[in-house]
């Protein structure tokens, strides 16, 4: 699992910076950001699409509008995940930990479409969103 994390994270931000902090974002930040993203993710599209749109319970929060809120809100914890797992493994505070950090939220709001998809089949009142 972390020869996969690894290649997805250094597919755009590249290899760790300074070379010295490879092993920790390789052991440690890497596959820890990419599972927990991987589980909010999973429990974002599970509560918009099977518990509060099955259930009805806010009509702003089964329209486009709440499911634009989630993916903002989502987008919010991805990047904050990654800033602060690489922060607390005491990794270099320098640009490529922005970059990864800004990487796992596009991964992450990515990811959130595409499993809209496959929510949406679930769904009473947001069968026809994101689209």
């Amino acid at each position: 699992m972390k020869d996969f994390f690894e290649t997805v994270y250094e597919l755009f931000a590249g290899n760790p910076d300074p070379a010295a902090d490879k092993p920790i974002y390789r052991d440690y930040i890497f596959p820890n950001v990419g599972t927990l993203t991987i589980i909010i993710l999973v429990v974002l599209v599970v509560i918009y699409y099977l518990v509060i749109n099955r259930l009805y319970f806010n009509k702003f929060l089964s329209s486009v509008g709440g499911w634009w809120l989630f993916l903002i809100l989502g987008g919010i914890a991805y990047f904050s995940l990654a800033l602060y797992i690489a922060i607390t493994q005491g990794a270099t505070q320098n640009a490529y930990m922005y970059w990864f950090a800004g990487e796992n939220l596009f991964y992450g709001c990515a990811f959130f479409f595409f499993l809209s998809l496959l929510g949406k089949l679930g769904s009473t009142y947001a069968s026809k969103i994101p689209f």
